[in-house]
């Protein structure tokens, strides 16, 4: 299955303020082959990261660095 992903997700798979739709979000990810995702979502994903959670900068590096399974 090949996927992309909205910030809505991203943000339920980081933050986990919704325990059920992180599950979901996860268990999605965990069965696609491909993840896209449009840098104008990485962007809004990394300012509400920001400015409504305030969660520290290298942390939120962190969080969007690409880890290939295959590797």
């Amino acid at each position: 299955m090949k996927i992309s992903l909205d910030t809505n997700v991203l943000l339920r798979l980081m933050v986990g303020d919704d325990v059920a739709q992180q599950r979901t979000a996860a268990g999605t990810l965990e069965g696609a082959e491909l993840v896209s995702i449009s840098v104008q979502a990485l962007c809004e994903f990394v300012w509400v990261l920001d400015r409504s959670y305030r969660v520290a900068r290298p942390d939120i590096s962190a969080s969007i660095r690409v880890k290939n399974k295959k590797q």
